[in-house]
């Protein structure tokens, strides 16, 4: 997630300050280049956030103590503790 923030600040709002000021009638010679390099950056950092959210998820998966997860098909209750299923009757 830091990489993607700095990828923001480094390439992305220079361009986006550059262009905010400017009509389509005063492009600058460059125009190619600067939209070619925002473009590119919002799929890098699109691409550093979905890793980012991949460890994350990956992160609570592993660290995740097996007695906390709960089996299929068990009921929590209000409190968050295991419902305790009533014994079969015969």
């Amino acid at each position: 997630m830091v990489a993607a923030h700095a990828a923001f600040w480094i390439w992305i709002a220079p361009v986006n300050t550059v262009i905010a000021s400017l009509s389509p009638e005063t492009l600058p010679a460059n125009w190619i280049e600067l939209r070619t390099q925002w473009e590119y950056t919002h799929a890098v950092r699109a691409i550093l956030q979905i890793g980012a959210l991949a460890a994350l998820v990956f992160a609570v998966l592993v660290e995740t103590p097996r007695n906390l997860r709960r089996p299929s098909g068990e009921r929590m209750r209000a409190d968050g503790r295991a419902a305790r299923r009533a014994a079969p009757t015969r």
